[in-house]
């Protein structure tokens, strides 16, 4: 949501992510393309913020 609401860039999200994964043994390509997926759906369906209760 931080990347959909734009408190965090997505370049520095994609990679903090993508070498998370490729230390926990993940190929790069697989990384790469399982967090596009993964970005692009959460910013699809979290363009606004909900207020705080």
């Amino acid at each position: 949501m931080f990347v959909a609401w734009g408190d965090l860039p997505r370049h520095v999200v994609e990679q903090a992510l993508q070498e998370a994964g490729e230390t926990a043994g993940l190929s790069a390509s697989e990384c790469r393309s399982t967090l596009r997926s993964a970005l692009n759906w959460s910013i699809t369906h979290n363009q606004s913020r909900r207020d705080a209760a």
